[in-house]
């Protein structure tokens, strides 16, 4: 059983962030930053975005981000560090408060291997949702190579291979997925990366809220 909930426990580790001023590595944005310039519109959705060090670089190049997260810790460090971004406290498990094809782009790095396939299935078709055709989405998930997949962790993570991350996307063109390992937090780490184009039209109900 979990001895913390996922928001007290996100809470718990930015905190500790914002103490100490811990830096992730962004570099790995600039690998796709041509697709991104390609796109008709800079309008962009971050899923998770933690300490914002992700935000910053998309903001830096201009980018109108909007950026999500459940943990209130993570946003006051996003807060200080990237004023112009739009910050929105949100549960990732729940419908997004945003229009349908409001965003040229959606990025989820290292942010949605916390949900099972069932809750998978239903955030990318949000994110489809408030994507435009032709629009993009990269994204970041753990690899099932990570040294820490054997390991019992305080709360749930799911492992992913590029088989498995490509069922989710049954309806997108992808333009790339590989895996690749970096330093993340100062930790070595195998992550399956990808970009995704939404090429199909979304039904929805739903409006802006």
């Amino acid at each position: 059983m979990q001895s913390v909930t996922p928001q007290s426990y996100w809470n718990q580790v930015f905190g500790r962030i914002q103490d100490i001023g811990l830096e992730n590595d962004s570099s790995w944005f600039q690998r796709y930053q041509p697709d991104l310039e390609a796109l008709q519109g800079k309008q962009v959705l971050e899923i998770g975005c933690g300490n914002g060090s992700d935000t910053r670089v998309l903001a830096e190049h201009g980018y109108q981000v909007t950026a999500t997260d459940f943990s209130e810790a993570a946003l006051s460090i996003v807060r200080k560090k990237v004023p112009e971004a739009a910050l929105v406290p949100h549960d990732t498990r729940q419908p997004f408060p945003f229009a349908d094809k409001s965003f040229a782009a959606v990025i989820a790095s290292l942010s949605l291997h916390y949900f099972d396939k069932d809750s998978m299935t239903r955030i990318i078709a949000e994110i489809g949702r408030m994507l435009r055709l032709g629009g993009l989405l990269l994204i970041r998930l753990n690899s099932v190579n990570n040294a820490e997949a054997a390991e019992q962790q305080p709360i749930e993570r799911y492992y992913y291979t590029l088989d498995s991350c490509r069922e989710l996307f049954t309806g997108w063109k992808e333009r790339s997925l590989k895996e690749t390992a970096e330093a993340y937090y100062g930790k070595p780490k195998v992550i399956i990366e990808g970009i995704f184009e939404h090429i199909q039209k979304v039904k929805s109900n739903r409006g802006a809220v």
